[in-house]
C-alpha cells in the first residue's frame, strides 16, 4: 500500500523552514505493512457495519476500538530523518511539527520520544489534527504548554503571527 502511495506522491514526511521556522510534517501512520493491511482490513469492516448500521454504532467496531485509530506511530527510520533535521537546524527560532494523530498518546511509543528529546531545550510546538486546540498545546517534551501564537520573541514586528486560518 505505502509503495503506492510513494510511487506516486514521494516521501510521506518531510521538512521545510520557512522565515527562520522549521516545520517537521510527521507520517503518523508509519506503520509495518502487516499491522498497515490488518488497520485497512479492520477499517474495511468497520464502515461495511456502518453503512448498514449507521454511525451510531462506529465507536464499536473494531476499527472504532483501535489504538491506531486515536494515536499515531512513527517508525525509526523516520524518526532518524527528524533526528538529522533538527540536529543539522540549531539556528531555528521555532520548530513546528505537523500530523495527523498526536504519536506522543500512543502507549509505549519508543521513536516519537526520540525526535522529543533532539528538541528538548528548543522552542517548539507539536500540532495535531486530531486534538488540535487553537489557543495552547501540551508539550510532552517539557510537561508545560506552549503558547499560541508563540511569544513576542518569535515574532516578527512587521508580519501578524499566522493562525490557523490565516496565510503567512
Amino acid at each position: 500500500m505505502w509503495k503506492v502511495w510513494d510511487e506516486r506522491y514521494g516521501q510521506r514526511y518531510y521538512h521545510f523552514i520557512y522565515k527562520n521556522v522549521l516545520f517537521l510534517v510527521l507520517d503518523t501512520e508509519d506503520n509495518p505493512p502487516d499491522i498497515q493491511q490488518q488497520i485497512f482490513d479492520v477499517r474495511a469492516e468497520a464502515m461495511r457495519i456502518v453503512a448498514v448500521q449507521g454511525w451510531g454504532v462506529f465507536e464499536e467496531t473494531g476499527y472504532g476500538q483501535l489504538t491506531e485509530r486515536k494515536s499515531g506511530r512513527i517508525g525509526e527510520q523516520q524518526a532518524a530523518y527528524f533526528r538529522q533535521v533538527i540536529a543539522q537546524n540549531p539556528q531555528v527560532r521555532w520548530t513546528f511539527l505537523l500530523m495527523h494523530k498526536p504519536a506522543w498518546e500512543r502507549p509505549a511509543e519508543e521513536h516519537f520520544s526520540t525526535i522529543e528529546a533532539a528538541l528538548a531545550g528548543t522552542p517548539h510546538t507539536p500540532r495535531s489534527t486530531a486534538t488540535f486546540i487553537p489557543t495552547c498545546m501540551s508539550s510532552a517534551t517539557t510537561g508545560t504548554t506552549s503558547a499560541w501564537p508563540p511569544p513576542a520573541a518569535f515574532r516578527t514586528p512587521t508580519r501578524k503571527w499566522p493562525s490557523t486560518t490565516s496565510r503567512w
